[in-house]
């Protein structure tokens, strides 16, 4: 019988050091959402409560176990609001410790980005973007084996989102404020600080104005410096068939044209990950045909720049021809070649932008 009594300070000794060992201590329960989701909510809230139940307790501030719960219920709560969506997002990410998110993933831009957003889309593409900023770490294990399926359900969110809501004339300028927004200050004329919230205001303005967002556009356009252009860009060119654009489509192939000729090094790192759906969200733009009136050509440009004019300057130049791989053909115009599209300029001041995909050739004179 005396062994047994010399048992009971051994384990109570054994106990206590237990406890006190981290590794031998019961971890900390991990948040009670299912990472299957939660079918109470709107889509992009079950995604971002699927988000938030990856994250570990030990990666969050010490304030969020009280408030989770009554956060959890404004998601549900929420539904397709943007702006209480919104919120939420931003209340998520700020209680994400900074030992659990990569050091330099942009956050002042993204909670920029959050602000201005206005569809499902926009926030979809922005809960990607915070979750690629939170380490495996501080998920939980089995977030790597959902995280696929997961990223596939909101990016099919934020696509389908996007052509069923956003291929309106209005949303031209939206897309125009954000590939400003993507330029770095330095790669912008000195000027250009203190008249872009004019600049935005006119762009919010313009509405689905083609006459007002095209003289915006070639507005932006004048404000980038060469440097933050490649080499192939030529501004002349692309001014005057932008001045012949003659719908709300060629306006989205022109803007397209100049965002694919901005170098990176010009954009802010972000915009990497928000580019893919930029270029989508612009070309389902292209098929738009609200009507423009075109523009005279801006013929006093190349004296302007120095340039010394040519035949290819003047309305006898429009000798070039292009061959479509659909059969169409447009002779007796001007072309301009970039590295990702061809464009021609009719002699009455009409344009259009091709991909190179779609030319089978061209024939300069």
């Amino acid at each position: 019988m005396k062994p047994k009594k010399a048992i009971v300070p051994v384990l109570i000794i054994i106990t206590a050091l237990c406890l006190a060992i981290p590794s031998c201590a019961t971890p900390p329960p991990m948040p009670d959402t299912n990472l299957d989701g939660d079918t109470s909510a709107s889509p992009f809230g079950n995604y971002l409560l699927m988000l938030e139940a990856s994250v570990k307790y030990s990666y969050q501030t010490s304030g969020w176990r009280s408030r989770r719960s009554g956060w959890i219920q404004e998601v549900r709560n929420a539904g397709n609001n943007v702006s209480e969506l919104k919120r939420l997002l931003r209340e998520f990410e700020r209680e994400i410790l900074s030992n659990g998110q990569s050091g330099n993933w942009g956050r002042g831009d993204w909670v920029r980005r959050v602000g201005e957003a206005a569809s499902i889309s926009q926030l979809a593409a922005l809960l990607l973007r915070v979750e690629q900023s939170i380490l495996f770490r501080a998920q939980a294990s089995s977030w790597r084996r959902r995280r696929p399926s997961w990223m596939a359900m909101v990016n099919r969110l934020r696509d389908d989102q996007m052509a069923s809501a956003e291929t309106r004339p209005e949303y031209l300028g939206r897309y125009l404020i954000q590939v400003e927004a993507s330029m770095k200050s330095e790669h912008l004329k000195h000027s250009w600080q203190s008249e872009r919230t004019g600049w935005i205001a006119r762009v919010k303005d313009a509405g689905g104005d083609g006459t007002k967002l095209r003289s915006l556009i070639l507005e932006f356009g004048g404000a980038i410096l060469p440097q933050g252009m490649t080499r192939s860009w030529e501004s002349a060119d692309w001014n005057n068939m932008m001045r012949g654009a003659a719908s709300i489509g060629d306006l989205a192939r022109h803007l397209l044209n100049i965002e694919r000729n901005i170098l990176y090094a010009a954009q802010h790192r972000s915009w990497r990950y928000d580019r893919p759906g930029w270029l989508r969200r612009v070309s389902a733009l292209r098929s738009l045909k609200e009507p423009i009136a075109p523009m005279e050509p801006d013929s006093s440009q190349g004296a302007a720049e120095g340039k010394v004019s040519s035949k290819r300057d003047t309305k006898s130049g429009f000798q070039d021809t292009v061959v479509l791989k659909n059969g169409k053909v447009y002779s007796n115009v001007k072309v301009l070649i970039t590295k990702t599209a061809i464009g021609i300029v009719t002699a009455d001041g009409k344009s259009m932008v091709f991909e190179r995909k779609e030319v089978k050739s061209v024939k300069l004179e």
